[in-house]
């Protein structure tokens, strides 16, 4: 009891007003739930500003794009590139990604299982943690009667289970290299349409025309070649990708299970890899057709030596390769590796003495002494191909023998014609004049170099 006079004391049993301190209209405890969070609104601004920041250049490029090619007439060829573009990079790393996330799950089942319970991250450290104190002790300071201490023993029992980690690791990479290799698959968008658009390469209309060392088809080269290679890359990146992941994910289990790899697990591997050897055999043979292109001889195209020397060392080179694909898949059944490395070391003999040696050989001692006579057919298969690509081919030709009378009405009559003349080309003809002339090692033509026109005389002379 109190008295009624004296002051009141304040009772904490009694029940809070509706509104906080204050009364109704008190202010809000700080801290309360909902209080300066960012709204809905901000976060959609925050949102379309990154996507602004990062994308926005790249917009309106492609808008600019596509107004520029509706403004002259041509937008099915821009969504025709377009669709082309996205079909190759969606179609290609889809069978990018399934080729290397098939791969790892295949070598998932094939790996053999762990021997024993594998231990934790914890245990590891704590066992590394008790080597290194038993390291750091000075054995001085310990007392004699103390027994002495035993080594930490870190066997692969105390090695943590790393597959799980190294299978989300992988499948990132897997992820990643396929959006690579999709983007480079959708840059080829024009080898592959003009691939898919190919026709014969026919002159007006008749046979078609074939090529004078090949005998395929001329438009086989400008269409089919490029392809191939195309081909090529896409498929060494696939190969290549599927081993480095397969290899990853049997490297992680390693410590559990040991380095020695049973037969299936070789097999896959040896698969992978021989598959990337064909590969490099079947790239051989599209170097040997890209050889129209060398400028190894006088004019562009096969020259003397790529004929007889450098198409003999890329067939070699391909059948190596064939070889040791072959060895190395019969090596993962049969563990012999004696064929696979006596092939490896003929086939880097071979790149250095056929692939290079060879080739330089017949041109400096065959083919430099008496070029003209040996590079004359390839130089008639340039002009002819020349004629052809410039459809000149149906131009009358006339010979000039020389021997007839210049008046002066003529000479004044082709005036600029006579003003432009040059009495020869000075480039060539030093080399000219000393292959077919020189016998002396000192005998030359130093003066030949003039292109002052000649002076032209009525009646010769």
């Amino acid at each position: 009891m109190h008295d009624d006079d004296g002051p009141s004391r304040p009772d904490f049993n009694a029940p809070r007003q509706a509104g906080g301190r204050g009364g109704p209209g008190g202010r809000a405890r700080a801290g309360t739930p909902g209080q300066g969070a960012p709204g809905p609104r901000i976060w959609i601004f925050t949102s379309l500003l990154a996507f602004a920041f990062l994308f926005g250049t790249g917009v309106l490029e492609f808008w600019t794009d596509v107004v520029w090619y509706r403004s002259v007439g041509f937008d099915g060829v821009f969504w025709t590139r377009l669709t082309a573009g996205a079909g190759l990079f969606v179609g290609v790393a889809a069978l990018a990604l399934v080729i290397f996330l098939g791969n790892l799950w295949l070598a998932r089942r094939l790996a053999p299982p762990p021997t024993g319970v594998p231990g934790s991250f914890r245990d590891l450290l704590e066992r590394l943690n008790e080597a290194s104190t038993a390291l750091g002790r000075d054995p001085r300071d310990r007392d004699p009667r103390e027994p002495a201490p035993r080594p930490v023993a870190v066997g692969p029992e105390s090695i943590p289970d790393l597959t799980p980690t190294a299978t989300v690791v992988l499948a990132v990479l897997a992820v990643f290299g396929a959006l690579l290799i999709g983007t480079a698959a959708g840059s080829a968008w024009q080898t592959v349409l003009l691939w898919v658009n190919r026709v014969p390469f026919a002159a007006a209309g008749g046979a078609p025309v074939l090529d004078p060392v090949f005998g395929r088809d001329v438009s086989w080269f400008l269409f089919d070649l490029p392809f191939l290679r195309t081909v090529q890359s896409i498929f060494n990146a696939l190969v290549v990708g599927g081993l480095i992941v397969a290899f990853g994910r049997y490297l992680a289990g390693a410590p559990q299970t040991g380095l020695s790899f049973p037969t299936s697990v070789r097999v896959h591997l040896a698969v992978l890899a021989g598959l990337y050897l064909l590969s490099v055999a079947f790239g051989y043979q599209l170097d040997k057709f890209e050889l129209v292109y060398s400028d190894r001889g006088v004019a562009t195209g096969v020259s003397f030596t790529d004929q007889n020397a450098q198409f003999f060392a890329y067939d070699l080179l391909t059948a190596l390769s064939a070889f040791a694909a072959a060895f190395l898949v019969g090596g993962a059944f049969t563990r012999w590796t004696w064929p696979l490395g006596a092939t490896v070391v003929v086939w880097l003999l071979a790149s250095l003495i056929v692939g290079r040696l060879y080739p330089e050989a017949i041109q400096r001692f065959t083919v430099d002494p008496n070029r003209l006579q040996q590079e004359e057919p390839y130089i008639a298969n340039n002009i002819a191909m020349t004629r052809l690509a410039y459809n000149i081919a149906g131009w009358e030709e006339r010979r000039y023998q020389g021997d007839q009378a210049l008046t002066q009405a003529q000479v004044d009559a082709e005036s600029a014609t006579f003003a432009n003349a040059r009495l020869w080309d000075y480039r060539p003809l030093g080399d000219t004049l000393d292959q077919l002339q020189t016998v002396p090692a000192r005998s030359c033509c130093p003066r030949a170099n003039s292109t002052s026109p000649p002076t032209i005389r009525p009646g010769g002379g």
